[in-house]
């Protein structure tokens, strides 16, 4: 089944079964996917609004088509849920127009979970690049991590080496005072 863009029915027809599977999914756990549940209203509200990325769209519905690969309209629904549940509906709403990919919304999620009312702010100045300054920033502290613990064992290993030569010094001035203090003992041996 081939989607395109402008058919809206089928699309929409999809979103809507995905979130009554959401929906009773919700009432099954007892409400552990209400976020899940807000991110598909949210989904289908920025549809019906034009704020939500085509690219995205194509991409989710192809996903929703593939029996082994419906579970992402879930995952989606939820990322988008924790997006407006710590940001707002609005930033929820701008991070589906600017996301290409279901990975991206949850990268926005994980953006709004740490920065909270400041991410709609971060996406409208950012756009995709608040995606890319966030996996940009963790690379980022990786490689400073990492340098740290090169830094440390780099010290580690020079304070062994300055023990060790000092160790050897003090060795062989003893060894050398021992050998003075025999020759002096016995001149004529």
């Amino acid at each position: 089944m081939h989607f395109v863009l402008g058919d809206d029915g089928r699309v929409l027809g999809l979103l809507a079964g995905a979130g009554l599977a959401i929906t009773a999914g919700t009432y099954a756990s007892l409400g552990v996917g209400v976020p899940a549940r807000a991110g598909a209203t949210l989904f289908k509200v920025a549809r019906r609004t034009g704020r939500l990325n085509p690219v995205l769209l194509t991409r989710v519905a192809r996903d929703v088509v593939k029996v082994e690969e419906a579970g992402g309209l879930a995952d989606l629904a939820g990322n988008v849920g924790r997006v407006e549940s710590k940001a707002g509906a609005s930033a929820a709403l701008d991070s589906l127009k600017v996301a290409e990919t279901p990975e991206e919304v949850s990268r926005f999620a994980r953006l709004a979970a740490a920065n909270g009312g400041k991410t709609r702010a971060i996406i409208k100045l950012l756009g995709r690049g608040a995606i890319v300054l966030a996996v940009s920033a963790l690379e980022l502290a990786n490689w400073v991590l990492w340098a740290a613990f090169l830094l440390l064992g780099f010290a580690a290993s020079c304070k062994a080496a300055t023990e060790r030569a000092t160790l050897s010094y003090i060795r062989w001035r003893k060894a050398r005072a021992v050998e003075n203090a025999l020759a002096t003992t016995s001149p004529g041996v």
